[in-house]
């Protein structure tokens, strides 16, 4: 596995060990290709090799990497991918790109990643759970949602201070 990310349970609440062991299970059915997707799309490589993750009730955060353990299974793939957007971007891109409102700049490739894993309505139900969240998150999905697939796509590279992807 290129990212190994080692779920830790913040509790040793019944609930919160059980989303810890289906993270952990999420994570080993489809960590290659999540993160294989991510680099691929976003022409950056993850700074670190490994991570801890801490499964809790709460927000979920890339820095540091805290999951929430309520979500519905789906949900939890979706936001750990959103979250290692995040941490793609902030650790690895242009220090011009960093400065960027991060979900404008995630919003570029999340949704195209999802769609390339696990379907374009798996990813439509993830904007629109996210979309409900905070109107910046909405504000963001809105303006991606504006341009089509190759459109992101050349924003982000633009973004990134990358050359033009030519697939």
């Amino acid at each position: 596995m290129r990212l190994q990310i080692s779920f830790r349970p913040a509790s040793p609440e019944p609930k919160i060990v059980s989303a810890t062991v289906e993270y952990e299970g999420l994570w080993a059915a489809h960590g290659d290709e999540i993160v294989a997707r991510l680099e691929a799309h976003t022409g950056l490589q993850f700074a670190e090799r490994e991570l801890r993750a801490q499964i809790r009730e709460g927000p979920s955060r890339s820095h540091p990497l805290q999951l929430r353990a309520s979500y519905d299974p789906e949900t939890k793939l979706g936001t750990l991918i959103h979250e290692l957007a995040h941490r793609l971007i902030i650790d690895a891109a242009p220090p011009a790109a960093r400065r960027l409102e991060s979900h404008a700049v995630i919003c570029l490739f999340l949704f195209d990643v999802w769609t390339d894993l696990f379907g374009e309505s798996f990813a439509q139900r993830q904007v629109e759970i996210e979309s409900q969240r905070r109107p910046l998150y909405a504000e963001a999905w809105r303006t991606a949602h504006g341009m089509d697939r190759t459109a992101r796509s050349a924003r982000l590279r633009a973004v990134l201070g990358a050359p033009p992807d030519h697939r």
